[in-house]
């Protein structure tokens, strides 16, 4: 299908650089350009009994569509709406019954294909091509895909070989509204969830998005919103008038809706070129993303006219810097989700830690930052080890007893911990973390996580996958095969291959 597509893009320009040697029927043409009189053939084709044209008056486009029957060219379809204004796309028919038409510029190839089933011509599916490096040696395509009013976004990444890289799929969205689009003579591009100008920063347009605004809440009014790869972020007015932040996450047919608790009035979406960032007017910018679990939450928040690192938020931590070069302050704050009052959220971490309570949780905290502490089975030193965890690795705190304390660790996971070897509440912000700095490795794009229960004691569990570049922390070691292993941004823990890993390049 890869080498299919590209030989698609290719014979379409050609078609469109070869416009004027048309070999269409003379009189195909002028059953498609008749009606319109002042209007210019701008693309044409034909295969067998079947024809097609875009026309063109200024900036105005038509897509025509004429068959022959019983001797005789009749126009079927003339759909002033499927192609963007200024827009002169390339047009290509590959036998009677599928019809492609194909435009680009520096960076971008949109294809977009129709077939006849039936004789009824579809809506048109799209395919949108585009480089990811300067030197053109990567590129993706993304797909839009529409079933059972849900859509979803296909996204492949090639190398310049034409060998896939990785794949995954956004969505599903809300689509009902596409069902009015169904056939090619009904298809509007600016209501399309994938068009020409679409904003590189939203897998769908404007249009598309108020559509789909309206069937998760009818009641709210769009406002502004992108379609990102963790969902739909869309700010909405209630019916008294008050603006919110309504997010909405598909998994496996799972909807899962977040309505924000009123945002000050004079909130933005979008600042600058931080396009899937609020605004607030006290001059907070803040950015959203999203827990293994689906709740959405504050990810970072940075002053709109000061200097320095960004403030990030976890479910119970935060932190200023990104990746190693931050310490994480472990603790409880009202940030954790969009129930938030916004009037509070701070942009500065000296603002922050005020509000954080580290009452409920410890770090580890070994007097030899080379040394790691034990989580054993029971509240004894000769109890079995669950593994070994490193300085700065956040514990849970559940109850204490004889020098020993009962902890949850990051992923669910419970056992026991010396009490002398953790440092509690604020104490543990004093703590260097003595995590490994790992990478995972470059073969693969996504990687599997285990519950720690399954591989220590072989309870029931399902594994999930992670993808490469998440912000992954390396807590702990079990053996000569496991790592534990934090990820703070998702609010998830677990177990991974120590094979997964290598120390990279320094």
């Amino acid at each position: 299908m890869k080498r299919f597509l590209w030989i698609l893009f290719i014979l379409c320009f050609c078609c469109a650089a070869a416009g004027a040697e048309s070999d269409t029927e003379k009189a195909a043409l002028a059953e498609m350009i008749t009606p319109y009189p002042g209007w210019k053939v701008l693309a044409d084709d034909q295969w067998g009994d079947t024809a097609a044209a875009i026309l063109g008056r200024d900036e105005q486009r038509i897509l025509c569509v004429a068959e022959k029957q019983d001797g005789h060219w009749k126009l079927v379809i003339a759909n002033e709406n499927a192609i963007p204004d200024s827009i002169t796309p390339s047009l290509y028919l590959d036998t009677d019954t599928s019809l492609f038409w194909s435009y680009a510029d520096d960076w971008y190839h949109y294809s977009y294909i129709s077939f006849r089933e039936n004789g009824v011509w579809q809506a048109p599916g799209c395919i949108r091509m585009d480089w990811m490096d300067a030197a053109r040696t990567m590129y993706t395509e993304t797909e839009h895909v529409y079933k059972e009013g849900l859509l979803s976004f296909r996204v492949s990444r090639w190398d310049e070989n034409e060998n896939l890289q990785s794949e995954y799929t956004v969505g599903p969205f809300p689509a009902k509204w596409m069902a009015a689009y169904d056939t090619l003579a009904t298809f509007h591009a600016d209501a399309a969830a994938t068009a020409a100008h679409i904003s590189d920063d939203s897998w769908m347009q404007d249009a598309a998005l108020r559509l789909s605004a309206a069937e998760i809440l009818p009641e709210y009014t769009f406002v502004a919103g992108s379609a990102t790869k963790n969902g739909l972020e869309m700010l909405m007015k209630d019916e008294e008038g008050r603006l919110h932040l309504v997010t909405w996450q598909g998994n496996a047919g799972n909807a899962i809706t977040n309505i924000s608790s009123h945002l000050p009035e004079g909130t933005v979406y979008g600042y600058e070129n931080f396009s899937h960032c609020l605004w607030l007017p006290q001059g907070i910018v803040v950015s959203m993303d999203v827990y293994r679990d689906g709740v959405w939450h504050p990810e970072y928040t940075f002053e709109d006219q000061a200097a320095g690192e960004p403030l990030f938020f976890g479910r119970n931590w935060i932190r200023e810097g990104t990746g190693f070069a931050g310490r994480y302050f472990i603790g409880d704050h009202p940030w954790k989700d969009l129930s938030l009052d916004w009037s509070t959220l701070p942009a500065r971490l000296e603002d922050a830690r005020m509000q954080l309570d580290a009452s409920r949780w410890a770090v580890v905290n070994n007097p030899n930052p080379s040394d790691r502490l034990h989580l054993r089975e029971r509240d004894d030193k000769n109890a079995a080890s669950f593994g070994k965890f490193y300085n700065g690795a956040p514990v849970e705190v559940l109850r204490k007893y004889d020098g020993w304390v009962f902890v949850r660790i990051p992923g669910g996971f419970t056992g026991w911990m010396m009490e002398k070897y953790l440092a509690f509440g604020t104490n543990g912000w004093a703590v260097e973390n003595a995590f490994p700095q790992m990478h995972s490795i470059d073969e693969k794009e996504q990687f599997t996580v285990w519950n720690a229960g399954y591989v220590l004691r072989g309870d029931p569990s399902e594994t999930w996958t992670v993808e490469q570049g998440e912000t992954c922390c390396i807590i702990g070691v079990y053996g000569d095969e496991w790592y534990y292993v934090w990820f703070p941004e998702l609010d998830a823990g677990g177990m991974m291959l120590q094979s997964d890993f290598w120390p990279g390049n320094g």
